[in-house]
Parts: C-alpha cells; structure tokens; sequence
C-alpha cells in the first residue's frame, strides 16, 4: 500500500467512524474486528426476548464482552443508565466467560465526565474484571493494520501512486463535465481568497497528503482546461466550487468534511468504485483548491 492508498483509506476510515450510528456503527465494529481477529472474534445478534445478552462482540481469547455505543443523540442521563445496566447484565449473564469488558464508541471529541466517572465506579464495583474504552483512535488503528484487500472490502478499492501518475486527459475530462452539470445552489456571497491556505485549515494527515499529491497533475488539468473549446469552461467551474464550498461551509461542516462532500460534489457516485476516477476528481480538486475560493485563508482572516 502506497502513500495515497494509505491516505485515502485513512480519510474513508475517519469519515466511516464520524458518520456511522446505531447498528451501522456497531456492523462497522464487527466487520472491523472479524477482519482482525479472525477465528478469535464472534459477531453478537440479538435473538427473540432473549436480546443479545448484554453483549455486542465477543473476543473468545481475551474472554472480552464488547458494548457498543454510537447513538444519534446522546442524553446524558439515559446513556449513564445504559452503561450501569449493560455492565450489570453482562456480569449476570457472561458470568465464568468474560475477564473484561470493553466500552467501544465512537465519539471523536471523546466521552462526557459523568460517563468516564460511571465507567470508573464501575472498575471499582467489579475488581477481578478488567475494564477498557475503545474511541475512534483504537479503531482507526486496527483498520491501517488491516490487509489490503480487507480495506477494499471496507471501503471499495483505492487511487495509487502509479494511478494518479499515469493519468490522462481521457479521465480528467469526465470529472469537469461532471462539475458543470451539478445544480448550482442558491447565490451566496463569496470573499475572495490566496493559494497560500494548507496551513490555514484544520485538515487532517490524511487530507493534506490527498491534496498534495492531487497536485502531482497540476499541469496536466491546467492544459485542458486551457485546450478547451469553450474559452469560460474553466471559469464556470471555479466558480461551481466556490458555491458549493460556500454552501458546505454555511452548513457548520468541519473542514474535512467539506473536502469529502467536494469529492462527491465533484466525482458523483462514481468516485466510490473506480480508483482511476478517483484519482482524476483527487487531481481536480487540488487544482482548483490552489486557484479558487474553496476553504480558509489565514492572510486575510489575520490582516488587520
């Protein structure tokens, strides 16, 4: 796995553990542990009245009793309740089977007070049972250790290095197409902004290194565009961009997560299947993220 599979799966993972909830987040879960610790982890359903026994996932090595919270809403009260209760039923029901017992979540801001003094309460209430809380990072780090060929089944195949180098105008051309079709949103004002703006986004690892190596093709979408038929082509999705950011960004999306909404803006539901086109939408929104309003410019928000 080269830089950009690396990267590209690392932004699909950190997106996957901030948008899944409920069972999805708890499928995500058991999808990724069976990946790692197969023959070792067993996926946990509930079954009739019996439910699922105060267990989503058990480790048979480590005798772990996994719980899995990603709920859509959190009430404080309500969750306190659960992780009491859910604690309790597995010390009832896993009782001569489980040594710990794990708190998985997926809340990357991290877990309320009231919540790390409950977990605590409860280390102390059952001493001879080992207790842990899994956050996105633990997950996060069991997907990168994962075999190529898992991560595809994760999150679908992804760009390379040798991808993104050998691309032509044949796979640029669909991506700026693609641009021009979108509907516009409504009209917004723009602030105009400079080419000096990685430093001035909260951007993770994983995005920074995509826009960099998006910029491998800087040249290549440049002569394109400059080749086209239509003298304003270029100019027409400059600005297409800048709307659809303005409109991501009124929003409250983190940053981020604006840079993935552009990728679909830009790649359409093709992005998530084609690696090749991938790496063209990769090249194209690096090209106009140098050349148009898309993101944050520190210069100006500083300038007195």
């Amino acid at each position: 796995m080269d830089s950009l599979s690396r990267s590209w799966y690392l932004q699909q993972c950190e997106r996957a553990l901030s948008r899944k909830n409920g069972d999805e987040f708890q499928d995500f879960f058991a999808t990724v542990m069976e990946l790692s610790f197969p023959r070792d982890f067993q996926r946990v359903r509930p079954y009739g009245n019996r439910g699922d026994l105060k267990c989503d996932g058990y480790q048979k090595s480590t005798e772990t009793v996994f719980q899995v919270y990603a709920p859509r809403a959190i009430k404080l009260a309500n969750l306190a309740a659960k992780v009491q209760a859910d604690f309790d039923g597995a010390l009832k029901h896993w009782a001569g089977r489980m040594q710990n017992w794990a708190f998985v979540h997926n809340d990357p801001a991290g877990l309320p007070a009231d919540i790390c003094r409950v977990l605590r309460d409860l280390e102390k209430k059952a001493e001879h049972i080992g207790t842990e809380v899994w956050d996105p990072n633990h997950l996060q780090s069991l997907v990168l250790e994962l075999a190529g060929e898992h991560l595809a089944r994760l999150f679908g195949p992804a760009p390379t290095l040798p991808i993104i180098d050998s691309l032509g105008f044949d796979r640029l051309r669909p991506v700026l197409i693609n641009v021009k079709r979108q509907e516009p949103p409504p009209q917004t004002d723009i602030r105009p902004v400079s080419v000096e703006k990685l430093d001035a986004n909260a951007f993770s690892a994983p995005v920074v290194d995509l826009l960099r190596i998006g910029r491998r093709k800087d040249a290549l979408v440049g002569a394109l565009l400059a080749g086209w038929p239509e003298p304003a082509f270029g100019e027409e999705l400059a600005e297409a961009f800048r709307r659809r950011y303005a409109e991501l960004k009124g929003g409250g999306l983190a940053a981020d997560e604006v840079f993935g909404e552009l990728q679909r803006f830009a790649g359409g539901a093709e992005v998530v299947r084609n690696p090749a086109y991938q790496a063209a939408v990769l090249a194209v929104l690096a090209y106009f993220f140098e050349r148009c309003d898309i993101f944050e410019d520190r210069a100006q928000e500083e300038a007195p």
